[in-house]
């Protein structure tokens, strides 16, 4: 499921994202530069690259597979559900990235929506599990919704003083349904959490404070939790959809503050406190193992083990699609790349 609210501006841009799941278990990673990365073509062949910029990425399906992240030039990303989504058809020459590994490799190789835009013809995203379309910001005021419709990427631009509103329906979709007043209730569908962001957002005006506004907005249509869900969670490993997390970007001082909705625990990490120039290993830090009011979590070296702990309960519930082999291939697949010299 999920929403997003975002107030771009050159100096305090804020882009919000609550993340709604069966499941709120994960780690954030610390991704150095320099990581030689491939990753196998649909129709043969690999795609090469390398990692310019060093990100914080916030994991639940492997390690190189993020729900989103923020990277050390601010460029910040996180995917929403996209329920209408129709991906454009792809020729066999085509270099194709699933929905999530695109998320990395933005982070690891743009530092503008100007750069993620313009890598749309060359790199293309298709949905190997779960359509998605995604929200963008980065620390020059800029914003932008890219998404799927009818056959076509479409990108709508936000810019100073423009708030951006996304739930899981196509933008032109939800404006149709916000204008005709169709869905203007109070229940969680996507069509009303739109409906209510956007006539929330109308109230933004210069002095309020931004980041304030956004997570005020975004708490407005968090999603509860059933009292059945331990048990659920407990037979099926999932539970049913609820606010898992909200997560806001500050792309101008390169920070992305996280907040578990279970129990309030989280964390605010600043990427301007990193010397990426020297790191030479991913880290991580399992959400398990965060504080209440926290600040920078505690980080130690990623391992395979961590990679597969995570994975494993986050497959659990799609066996019938990821077989246990799958699944131990998505835990090894990040050591398979190599740290180039400088």
């Amino acid at each position: 499921m999920c929403s997003s609210l975002g107030v771009m501006s050159a100096g305090q841009s804020v882009l919000g994202v609550n993340y709604d799941f069966q499941f709120g278990h994960g780690m954030v990673v610390i991704n150095p530069r320099r990581l030689q990365k491939w990753s196998e073509l649909p129709q043969g062949g690999v795609f090469r690259w390398q990692s310019l910029y060093g990100s914080a990425t916030l994991v639940q399906f492997g390690c190189e597979l993020p729900s989103g992240g923020i990277n050390e030039s601010g460029l910040s990303l996180h995917l929403l559900e996209q329920r209408d989504a129709a991906y454009p058809p792809l020729a066999a020459t085509d270099t194709v990235l699933g929905e999530l590994q695109w998320i990395q490799y933005q982070l690891d190789v743009s530092q503008s929506v100007d750069d993620v835009v313009a890598s749309l013809d060359t790199v293309k995203v298709h949905s190997q599990f779960i359509p998605l379309h995604y929200v963008v910001a980065d620390s020059f005021g800029q914003g932008a919704v890219i998404e799927f419709v009818r056959g076509q990427v479409e990108v709508t631009r936000f810019r100073e003083g423009q708030p951006l509103v996304l739930t899981n329906h196509s933008l032109s979709s939800s404006r149709q349904h916000d204008q005709s007043q169709a869905s203007r209730t109070d229940d969680n569908s996507s069509f009303s959490r739109y409906c209510r962001l956007s006539t929330y957002s109308l109230s933004y005006c210069n002095g309020v404070e931004p980041e304030s506004f956004v997570s005020i907005g975004l708490d407005r249509v968090a999603i509860a939790g059933k009292f059945w869900d331990p048990m659920l969670h407990l037979f099926r490993g999932a539970s049913s959809f609820r606010t898992c997390w909200q997560v806001l970007f500050l792309p101008a001082t390169k920070e992305m503050k996280f907040r578990r909705y279970e129990n309030g625990k989280g964390f605010n990490l600043s990427l301007e406190r990193w010397d990426f120039s020297a790191l030479d290993k991913r880290l991580s830090s399992d959400f398990s193992c965060l504080q209440t009011g926290g600040d920078k979590p505690e980080f130690s070296s990623y391992s395979l083990k961590d990679n597969r702990r995570i994975v494993t309960k986050t497959y659990r519930p799609y066996r019938r699609h990821f077989p246990a082999q799958a699944v131990e291939d998505i835990a090894r697949y990040p050591d398979e790349f190599m740290l180039s010299a400088e």
